[in-house]
C-alpha cells in the first residue's frame, strides 16, 4: 500500500511513443497500470505487454540506455517509481544477482522473445544451486518439486538399475519438469560429474 502511494501515474494516447530505443534512463521503473504496450525492437514488434508488466528496471538501477522502444497501442496509464522509491524495494528482492540470470537466459534461445522485465521475473524464481562433482540433485522416488535448467557442467541422469541414462552438458538444457508438472516421483537419480551450476524452478512457478 505504502509502494502504490509513493507511485505516479501517466497518461499516454494511441499511437505515443512512452520510451525510445537508445534514449537515456529516467530513472522511472514503470508497471502497465491500463491499456496495452506495444514494444519494438530492431527486427519489428517483439510483443505486446498489458496490466501488471514492469519495464525499466534495469536502465533505472544501472543507468543504461533504453533497449527497445515502447508505443501506446490504445490509452494507457503507467505507474513510475522513482530510484529512491525502487532502489530499496530492489536491494530486498536481491535484483542485481536476478539482473544476471535474467541476461543469462535474455542470449538463450528459448527465452529470446520475452520483455526483460518477463524475464526479470522469470530469474526472480530461479533458485541457483552449485553441485561439485558426485553430489546428487535428485533421487529416484525422491517427490517431484523443481524444474531444473542446466547453466554449466554437466549432470548425469541413470535408472534405478544404475544404468547410465544420459548425460546433460549443454547449458540451457532443462531436466525434472514432468515430475514437476504431473507432480509424479521422480524416476532417475541426478547427480553432478563436474563442477555445475544448475537453476531451479519451483512447480508453481513453472
Amino acid at each position: 500500500t505504502e509502494l502504490a502511494q509513493r507511485a505516479s501515474v501517466t497518461s499516454w494516447e494511441p499511437g505515443q511513443v512512452i520510451v525510445r530505443d537508445g534514449d537515456r534512463s529516467d530513472g522511472q521503473t514503470y508497471i502497465v497500470h491500463t491499456g496495452l504496450v506495444e514494444v519494438w525492437n530492431a527486427a519489428g514488434l517483439a510483443l505486446v505487454i498489458g496490466r501488471g508488466t514492469s519495464v525499466g528496471e534495469r536502465g533505472a538501477l544501472q543507468g543504461e540506455m533504453r533497449t527497445g522502444t515502447m508505443i501506446a497501442r490504445g490509452p494507457v496509464q503507467l505507474l513510475g517509481f522513482s530510484p529512491e522509491v525502487f532502489g530499496p524495494v530492489a536491494e530486498k528482492l536481491g535484483l542485481a544477482s536476478a539482473f544476471d540470470r535474467a541476461d543469462w537466459l535474455w542470449r538463450h534461445p528459448t527465452f529470446a522473445h520475452l520483455a526483460w522485465g518477463q524475464l526479470l521475473d522469470l530469474a526472480l524464481d530461479f533458485r541457483p544451486i552449485q553441485l561439485p562433482p558426485g553430489d546428487r540433485l535428485f533421487t529416484i522416488n525422491d517427490v517431484s518439486d523443481d524444474f531444473f535448467m542446466l547453466v554449466s557442467g554437466s549432470i548425469a541422469l541413470e535408472s534405478g538399475s544404475g544404468e547410465l541414462i544420459g548425460e546433460l552438458t549443454a547449458p540451457g538444457e532443462f531436466f525434472g519438469g514432468r515430475g514437476a508438472i504431473l507432480g509424479t516421483p521422480r524416476n532417475t537419480t541426478a547427480y553432478a560429474t563436474a563442477p555445475s551450476s544448475v537453476w531451479a524452478l519451483p512447480a508453481p512457478a513453472l
